[in-house]
């Protein structure tokens, strides 16, 4: 799902699973540069691979701005190449994004790439790259960073918390 610029959107009710973000973030909904208020919804097994971000959402405000609201929903079963295996927030290049989890679960979502020998990947739930973000009577648990191996000192960085970039 792909929310347009300068659209405000509410969905509600939804199970939306199996996306795949192709060459862009956001494997189950891109909110680009909208405001969208998601309510009642599961977004679950979704990807974005191809060295992007944001595996179940995609919220980008980067050099602009951007307002996702969470509401009784989960987030689950999400993979991202890079970062944000459930959420990527994105206001990086001076931008703005603005992210608020209520009543909901964030859980079982991986971020994780490889390359030659080593593997990293960053906010297996959450990635908030310099945006804001809220999260009240929510979980964010389950969540992994880096690649699964049974090494018990994986690369990779907040697997079941939130991560905050530059």
């Amino acid at each position: 799902m792909h929310v347009m610029p300068a659209v405000t959107a509410s969905i509600g009710g939804l199970t939306i699973s199996n996306g795949d973000a192709g060459q862009q973030g956001g494997g189950g909904i891109l909110n680009d540069h909208a405001i969208l208020t998601i309510d009642r919804c599961a977004v679950q097994n979704s990807f974005a691979s191809q060295s992007n971000s944001g595996g179940g959402v995609y919220n980008d405000g980067s050099g602009n701005s951007a307002t996702l609201t969470i509401s009784n929903s989960t987030i689950s079963g999400n993979y991202a190449y890079f970062a944000g295996g459930g959420i990527y927030n994105d206001a990086y290049n001076d931008g703005s994004a603005t992210l608020t989890i209520t009543n909901s679960s964030v859980n079982n979502n991986s971020a994780w790439y490889a390359e030659m020998f080593a593997s990293d990947g960053e906010g297996g739930g959450i990635y908030n790259g310099s945006g804001m973000v809220t999260i009240t009577n929510s979980s964010v648990s389950d969540n992994y960073a880096g690649m699964p191996v049974s090494d018990p000192f994986p690369a990779g960085n907040a697997a079941a918390s939130l991560t905050t970039g530059h």
